[in-house]
């Protein structure tokens, strides 16, 4: 009796170290590492993925603003580099006259009349000297200490006044007699106002809302476009893609640019929790499934331990039995099978997380390129409306500012022809200045008449055309031309049927762009002529210049787009829809290396023009 107490007992202790309860723990020892760094990893990569998408997503929309940024700035420098030309400023820099000082005051005030905001002209000896100051009389931009001398030309950095922001646009002031001779500098300050819109878009694009500020590289003034601020708490022209503490210490993602023309950062960043819950919500999914796995799979081998020990329980209590003497005990032992399933098992355990990992990482890349798509989508959407905004305002203003400016270039230009008139002994130098005035004079009109042509769709008055005298009639409205030009139009070339006004202004647009990207001194211009097999005239425009680059070849087509530092971007815009409206076409031929630029202007003839109106496709394709 004793004997089998202390057997009992012995079985008892060491039930605790048996394989029915050792396996679990060993598969549960196993498996947990592994799991967790299976959650731990995706959770990092998710994270490190929706940091980057959102720090492209803002550097993107950053850079949007930032060439708004820019377009603007490049309407302050236009205009201050207007003020430096004016003879009364330069005047009023070489002479202490009082009527002089009042007329440059009176031009400093008059440029000042036209803006939104509140802003203050001066004008400043090269020795730093502030000589004359204007502003209106409720100027919020006055401050007790005098601004500082402009030390450079074009935009200047950010400067705080009480509670807003100045920006500055300076330009050199020359002498008349002698253009390298600098007298000084003329500086027009405004306001920065607030774009509450730029913010909104910014928090369409990114998905949460953003912080926008406005800063000087040197990092010595910041604002949110309204007021000043303090600098932002990461690098701004750091690599985007990483988190960074912020003022009241959360995490946030960020994004900076440069503004093109300008000493200025432009910011962007986020709070990060919105960016971060979607990977922490997966993150939280996969660690629950995998616990739930783990807890399976525990069970599965406690369950597979007792399907193995209690054969061996089983012998055991036989061979004790045997031991005893009752020699009529007999066990079946089907271990094999028993191992055999426990190895099927594990199997397909095994086969289930490795396909619940190829799922996981299947909606992981469905979810990425999803999210890819709509950024396309949204960043297309985000160019057509700044684009058509841009032509909508244009429109707008096109009419009404080139019927005005008009008027003033009609009286420059009778002006210059009396002056021409009775100045016929004059100096050479006059008689050139004259000329430059003049020249000037119609580069403006060419930019009234891109606008108005823009702005307003006349339809054609389409009449039988004979190119030859049209394109004679443009090359003497060109004006003089100091290189050469190569005319190769048939007499008897077919006319075309076309509105000749409207084809007269395509071709005098495409033999000004050619000769402006010939330069000075002029190459060689030639235009040639031909009939095509298809019954319709082509006109050929080919200069000598450097040629369009193969990337630029379709965007010079778009309104407002220019690579010259003149000119507003309209003329081959306009060029193409008039050439469309009278049934032609107007195309760039495939560049030549060395070989300059050609245009090609396709137009129907009478002929075809009388097949096109019958409606009769089969017709006008025998032509």
């Amino acid at each position: 009796m004793e004997s089998n107490r202390g057997r009992a007992e012995a079985q008892r202790s060491g039930a605790w170290f048996s394989i029915e309860r050792q396996l679990p723990l060993l598969v549960g020892l196993l498996l947990a590492p592994a799991v967790a760094l299976l959650v731990v990893w995706s959770y990092v990569d998710l994270r490190r993925t929706s940091v980057d998408a959102a720090a492209q997503r803002m550097a993107s929309g950053a850079r949007e603003i930032a060439t708004l940024f820019a377009l603007s700035n490049e309407q302050r420098v236009a205009e201050v580099r207007r003020l430096a030309t004016l003879a009364a400023l330069r005047d009023a820099l070489r002479y202490a006259d009082p009527p002089i000082e009042a007329a440059a005051r009176a031009a400093l005030e008059a440029s000042l009349r036209g803006g939104t905001t509140p802003g203050r002209a001066e004008l400043w000896t090269i020795d730093g000297s502030c000589v004359l100051a204007a502003a209106p009389p409720a100027s919020a931009a006055e401050r007790a200490d005098p601004p500082a001398p402009p030390e450079t030309a074009g935009m200047l950095p950010l400067a705080r006044i009480g509670d807003a922001i100045e920006v500055a646009a300076a330009a050199e002031i020359f002498a008349a007699d002698d253009p390298r001779q600098l007298l000084g500098h003329v500086v027009l300050r405004r306001v920065l106002s607030g774009n509450r819109p730029a913010v909104e878009l910014l928090g369409g694009l990114i998905g949460s809302a953003p912080s926008l500020a406005l800063g000087n590289r040197d990092g010595s003034v910041w604002c949110d476009l309204e007021r000043p601020i303090e600098p932002p708490t990461a690098d701004p022209l750091a690599a985007p893609g990483r988190l960074h503490r912020g003022a009241d210490g959360s995490d946030r993602v960020g994004a900076g640019v440069a503004v093109p023309g300008a000493p200025w950062v432009l910011w962007v960043d986020a709070a990060a929790a919105p960016v971060l819950a979607p990977a922490r919500s997966t993150a939280l999914r996969m660690a629950t499934a995998s616990a739930v796995l783990l807890a399976l799979c525990m069970a599965g081998a406690w369950f597979a331990s007792r399907r193995i020990t209690r054969p061996l329980v089983a012998a055991t209590a036989a061979a004790e039995a045997i031991a005893a003497g009752r020699l009529d005990q007999r066990l079946a032992l089907r271990t094999p099978t028993e191992l055999r399933r426990l190895a099927e098992s594990f199997n397909t355990m095994t086969e289930r997380v490795d396909q619940s990992r190829q799922e996981l990482e299947a909606r992981v890349e469905a979810r990425t390129a999803d999210l890819k798509s709509a950024l396309g989508q949204l960043r297309e959407a985000q160019e057509s409306l700044l684009r058509k905004e841009r032509l909508a305002t244009l429109g707008q203003l096109a009419g009404g500012v080139g019927h005005e400016l008009r008027n003033p270039l009609g009286v420059m230009t009778n002006a210059i022809y009396y002056l021409e008139l009775i100045l016929e002994q004059a100096p050479t130098e006059v008689i050139e200045y004259l000329g430059i005035l003049r020249h000037q004079i119609g580069l403006s009109e060419k930019i009234i008449s891109d606008l108005l042509d823009f702005a307003r769709a006349r339809p054609p008055q389409a009449l039988p055309v004979r190119l030859d005298a049209l394109v004679d009639q443009q090359i003497a409205r060109l004006g003089p031309f100091s290189g050469t030009i190569e005319r190769a139009i048939p007499a008897d070339l077919a006319p075309a049927f076309a509105d000749p006004v409207q084809i007269g202004q395509v071709v005098f647009n495409l033999l000004t762009n050619a000769t402006q990207a010939m330069g000075e001194p002029g190459g060689t211009l030639r235009v040639a002529g031909r009939e095509e097999p298809d019954g319709r005239v082509r006109i050929e425009v080919t200069d000598s210049g450097a040629g369009v680059p193969a990337e630029l070849a379709e965007r010079i087509f778009e309104p407002l787009f220019t690579t010259r530092a003149r000119g507003i971007g309209l003329g081959l815009a306009v060029s193409r829809r008039l050439a469309e409206q009278n049934g032609g076409e107007l195309r760039l031929e495939a560049p030549r290396a060395g070989a300059g630029a050609t245009f090609t202007l396709l137009l129907p003839t009478a002929a075809r023009a009388a097949i096109a109106a019958t409606a009769d496709p089969a017709a006008l394709e025998r032509r």
